[in-house]
C-alpha cells in the first residue's frame, strides 16, 4: 500500500479554507524568513506559499541569503512578533552556516502565539503537561498518515524511530510511548549491523536522518508486514534524495510513504493548521498560564 499524503492534505485544505474565510482573518498574513541560499529550502518555501494562497492566506517571504548577524536576524523576528497583522512566523531551516550556532536562540525568539512551526520549544513543552495536545508539523503529518490509513493502533507494536532531533524524532518518540508502543529510538551513528537487526524486528520504521538511502532491502524482513515512513532527505548530485531507497523495499513491505508525495504535503498542511490550533486551543488558555 502506498501511503499518499495528498488526500490528507486536501482534507485539511478544505477545512482551513472555511476557517480563513472568517472576517477576523482578513488582511492577516504569515511571514517566512529564509536566511540561506539553500535551493531545496527555496522550493519548500514556495510550496508553503502556494498552499497558503489556496486557503486564502497571504504569505510574505523575507529572503536574506546574505550574511546577517544574529542581532540583525533577531531584530527582524521581533518586528514580526510585534506586527498585529502577522499571525504566523516561520524560520525556514537550514540556516546559513554562520547562524547555525544560534539556531536555538533564533527559533526561541519567535513569539509562541505566532510559532506555527512550533520549533521554539515553548508550546511543545507546555503540551507535555497536558494543557493542550500538540505535535510539530512533521511529526503531526506522520501521525495523520497512520490514522488516515488505519495503521494507528500502536499498542504493543514495535516501532523504530531513526533520528533523535528535537524537530522530528524526539516528539515522535514521545507520542509513540504515550500510545503504549514498544519504542526504540536511535540515531544514524548506531553500528549498521545493529540497526539492521533492530529494523528487521520493527513493525513500523520512521526514518528521519537525512542520510541518503540509509534504508534498503537489508533492513526489511520480507514478510510484507512492515510500515515504512520516510521523513529525512539530503542532497546527492544536486538533487533531493531521501532516507529510504524506495525501489529496494516497496515490494517487500505492507505500506510505505512515497517521495515525493508522502509526508511532505501533510507537513505543509499541518503547518498552517497550527494557526487554527493556536487560535482555538491555545489563545483561550494562554492568559491563565504562569509565564
Amino acid at each position: 500500500m502506498i501511503l499518499l499524503g495528498k488526500p490528507i492534505a486536501q482534507n485539511i485544505k478544505e477545512s482551513l479554507s472555511s476557517f480563513f474565510a472568517d472576517n477576523w482573518l482578513v488582511g492577516k498574513k504569515v511571514k517566512i524568513f529564509l536566511f540561506s541560499d539553500d535551493k531545496p529550502s527555496r522550493v519548500y518555501v514556495n510550496l508553503k506559499k502556494k498552499f497558503a494562497q489556496d486557503i486564502g492566506l497571504w504569505v510574505d517571504i523575507v529572503y536574506k541569503p546574505d550574511i546577517l548577524s544574529f542581532e540583525q536576524v533577531h531584530s527582524l523576528i521581533q518586528e514580526a512578533n510585534q506586527d498585529s497583522q502577522i499571525i504566523g512566523i516561520i524560520v525556514q531551516l537550514p540556516l546559513n552556516k554562520h547562524l547555525q550556532s544560534f539556531k536555538s536562540q533564533i527559533l526561541a525568539s519567535v513569539s509562541p502565539l505566532k510559532d506555527i512551526d512550533w520549533l521554539g520549544g515553548v508550546l511543545f513543552g507546555l503540551s507535555q503537561t497536558g494543557i493542550f495536545e500538540f505535535l510539530p508539523a512533521t511529526p503531526a503529518a506522520v501521525i495523520k498518515i497512520l490514522k488516515f490509513y488505519k495503521l494507528d493502533d500502536l499498542r504493543g507494536k514495535n516501532i523504530l524511530v531513526i533520528g533523535q532531533s528535537w524537530l522530528v524524532g524526539a516528539p515522535l518518540a514521545t507520542y509513540f510511548v504515550t500510545r503504549q508502543a514498544e519504542l526504540l529510538s536511535v540515531n544514524e551513528y548506531i553500528p549498521q549491523r545493529q540497526l539492521i537487526d533492530f529494523a528487521q524486528k520493527a513493525d513500523i520504521i520512521v526514518s528521519a536522518t537525512g542520510k541518503i538511502h540509509l534504508i534498503d532491502e537489508r533492513f526489511i524482513r520480507g514478510d510484507k508486514s512492515q510500515v515504512i515512513i520516510d521523513v529525512g532527505w539530503g542532497i546527492k548530485d544536486g538533487k533531493a534524495t531521501w532516507d529510504v531507497n524506495i525501489e529496494k523495499i516497496k515490494d517487500k513491505v505492507k505500506a510505505y510513504t512515497p517521495v515525493p508525495g508522502g509526508v511532505w504535503p501533510v507537513t505543509v498542511a499541518s503547518l498552517f493548521e497550527n494557526i487554527k490550533i493556536i487560535h482555538e486551543n491555545i489563545k483561550p488558555v494562554w492568559g491563565n498560564l504562569p509565564l
